[in-house]
Parts: C-alpha cells; structure tokens; sequence
C-alpha cells in the first residue's frame, strides 16, 4: 500500500526544519519513484531514483508526495538517505 503523505517542519531545540533531502544511493529500474502530486491529488510529476542524485523540497502543504512500490516480483531494492535541513530560531529568551 501506498500512502500519500506531507513533511511538515520538526523544531528541537532551537532548530527547526524546513526541508527535506533525499540522496538516492541506488538505481531502480522499476518502481520506486518519488511522485508529487497537485491539490486535486493528481501526479504532477515524478522523480526516479538515479544513484548519487539527490532531491530537495520544502515541508508544508504544497509538496503532497509518496514513493511508489517496486514490482513485488522485482529482485531490486531501493536505498536512500533522507536528511531534513534545518535553521537556527534566535533565542527569544532575553536572559
């Protein structure tokens, strides 16, 4: 099963997140795409895993997204490292 899903902003500390990265560390020939889909819930396009590219997007609701199922009868996986890239908040805390 697939699941469409949003990446919204994680804080710890005084760092909160705002994007996400995602580093494909393998080739896939079938399947395993990541798509992106419109405010209709349509496929607005698709990015397929390519080793050593990597794709960058902002967390909010603009960028509704899944990764699409490799063929079960498929021998191949799918490997990738996924970061969320944060900024520093100013300390807001005046002592």
């Amino acid at each position: 099963m697939v699941v469409m899903y949003y990446d919204f902003a994680k804080t710890i500390g005084n760092l909160k997140s705002f994007l996400t990265c995602i580093v494909y560390l393998n080739d896939v020939s079938k399947g395993g795409e990541t798509n992106f889909f419109d405010d209709a819930n349509l496929l607005k396009y698709s990015v397929k895993p390519l080793k050593g590219t990597a794709l960058f997007f902002v967390h909010g609701m603009k960028n509704l997204h899944e990764c699409s199922m490799i063929p079960i009868n498929s021998t191949e996986s799918k490997y990738v490292k996924e970061r969320m890239c944060c900024i520093k908040s100013p300390n807001k805390d005046p002592t």
